[in-house]
């Protein structure tokens, strides 16, 4: 690149360092140190706006400008911060072949995730707004926050004092302290404000005399028995209510009552007719069902007698049915003998005859 010869810069000396200085005659390579940083993150080279053609050395074929840095971030799932590092790399290369062989091309840049490789996003435009949205800081701000160089310190402190706060702020991350201070200031104002509405309300406040005290001490014993004799009375009053309820309930139940009873008067005027002639045709038919009583009464009777009879018999069944069974086989054993007699009569008959 701008460099005339190669050179090597071992990093461990100064990754646990808090401040170093670059020192050399001039034209040593002090300022394109910055801008070999300045380019890699932002494509853009901070002494007196050159253009970044002017760091390419004459006849080298391509240049390229690679940097990592690392920004805390926070997970959005656990809310935990880690470190993150990424690697930003500009590059620009001379043309092969056409009219404007030996040219400059299109610079690119293109910014990865560390030391995977993995892309993040790429874009003259895109990666220089990325780098400052991780950092904080865009191109102006990192110019005076690190390239501070070849007096530019001077205009960084003739800067107006809001800018200077804004990149200071970010730069030391005492943000916090200020929304702390904000809301300190707030919460201060906002007691204040109730300690003096607490004084009011303390000046407004007037205490009782002694006098006050009694007189107030009389109200409220009188008070307190009016409203023990309004208890009273209120109690009598519920039980009277309750009367007052049971009676027209009652009273419902005997206008229900009396309208049932004059339904029922009006239907028996109806049926008045008809029970007079059901009494006249009973004492038509006295005679001529006296006899059909007389016999009926006389049926009961033998149907009475009948049912004693029957379990008589029912007793008397068991009984009964081994004499049946006894005759039954004395009867066959008659038989049987008379026709046996019968037969030798037969045979005999005929020497009688003789």
């Amino acid at each position: 690149t701008a460099m005339a010869s190669s050179s090597v810069l071992l990093p461990a000396p100064l990754a646990d360092t808090g401040l170093f200085a670059i020192t050399g005659p001039t034209g040593a390579g002090k300022s394109t140190l910055l801008d070999a940083i300045a380019v890699g993150l932002y494509g853009r080279v901070p002494r007196h706006d050159r253009q970044v053609g002017e760091m390419v050395s004459r006849h080298a074929p391509y240049a390229w400008s690679e940097v990592e840095f690392e920004v805390h971030e926070t997970n959005a799932d656990t809310g935990q911060t880690y470190r993150a590092r990424y690697c930003s790399r500009w590059e620009v290369k001379r043309k092969t072949r056409g009219d404007d062989k030996g040219g400059l091309g299109q610079d690119a840049m293109t910014l990865v995730f560390s030391p995977s490789g993995e892309a993040v996003i790429s874009g003259k435009e895109a990666v220089p707004a990325k780098v400052g949205e991780l950092s904080g800081l865009d191109f102006g701000q990192f110019e005076q926050a690190v390239l501070l160089s070849q007096g530019k310190f001077a205009r960084f402190l003739h800067a107006p004092e809001k800018e200077r706060s804004a990149l200071l702020e970010k730069m030391t991350n005492v943000g916090i302290y200020s929304r702390l201070s904000v809301a300190a200031f707030d919460k201060a104002k906002e007691e204040a404000r109730k300690t003096e509405l607490l004084a009011a309300r303390l000046d407004a406040t007037r205490l009782l005399s002694e006098e006050e005290r009694t007189a107030l001490g009389s109200q409220l014993d009188a008070l307190n028995e009016a409203a023990e004799q309004y208890h009273e009375e209120e109690q009598e009053l519920s039980v009277c209510l309750q009367w007052r309820t049971d009676l027209d309930r009652l009273d419902r139940q005997l206008r229900d009552t009396a309208r049932e009873a004059e339904t029922l008067r009006q239907a028996d005027e109806q049926l008045q007719p008809d029970f007079a002639r059901l009494a006249d045709h009973q004492r038509a038919n006295a005679k001529e069902l006296a006899t059909p009583m007389a016999l009926a009464e006389v049926a009961y009777k033998a149907l009475q007698a009948s049912t004693q009879q029957l379990g008589e018999l029912q007793l008397a069944l068991p009984s009964l049915a081994t004499a049946a069974s006894t005759a039954k086989t004395v009867l066959e054993a008659a038989t049987t003998a008379h026709q046996v007699a019968q037969t030798k009569e037969n045979d005999l008959r005929p020497l009688l005859e003789v």
